[in-house]
């Protein structure tokens, strides 16, 4: 049956243009842009991308990074090492180019970056870090096979915002082998 996405890399040329070729047209598509010392950049193709073979996007304006850190702790406040933080969002301008299906409707937010959520584990200290994040929704748990409950945060993240203290708490619970 095939993969359900197309993965194409690229670069930009000197005026910032790029092309993407050979997509296939039975798919939506989402494009991701990475800049050195900027946020990441999520777009939905416009619903119009299934109108044509040749689909031209308006620019994508990069925007200052934000980050988000902080650490894991159990219910007293001491630090959890080697947990998994997994992190989705919803990037603001993700639908700048409008609406990704037909009737205003866009992907479900559980895609977020277009690939699902990211992780980091957490160091002896319990800190984690996400860096090069845009503007938007946020959803964060931590979690480590056998404990019996799960930290979540729901949050907003500004343009160039840099909380440095978003601490998840887990009650630990009993683990069944």
């Amino acid at each position: 049956q095939g993969a359900q996405f197309d993965r194409e890399l690229t670069t930009t040329d000197a005026e910032g243009c790029f092309d993407l070729v050979d997509l296939r047209v039975a798919l939506r598509h989402s494009l991701l842009v990475h800049a050195d010392g900027f946020a990441v950049a999520v777009r939905d193709f416009p619903a119009r991308e299934w109108d044509s073979q040749d689909v031209h996007l308006d620019d994508v304006v990069l925007e200052s990074p934000g980050s988000i850190s902080g650490r894991v702790v159990d219910a007293e406040g001491a630090p959890l090492a080697e947990m998994w933080v997994a992190l989705a969002a919803e990037p603001r301008s993700r639908d700048a180019w409008g609406p990704a299906v037909a009737g205003g409707e866009g992907y479900a937010s559980s895609q977020g970056f277009g690939f699902g959520s990211v992780s980091a584990r957490t160091d002896a200290r319990g800190r984690y870090a996400f860096r090069e994040l845009p503007a938007g929704h946020y959803w964060m748990s931590a979690s480590v096979k056998g404990l019996a409950r799960t930290a979540q945060l729901d949050f907003e993240l500004e343009e160039g915002e840099h909380p440095s203290d978003v601490d998840l708490r887990i009650e630990l619970g009993l683990s069944i082998r």
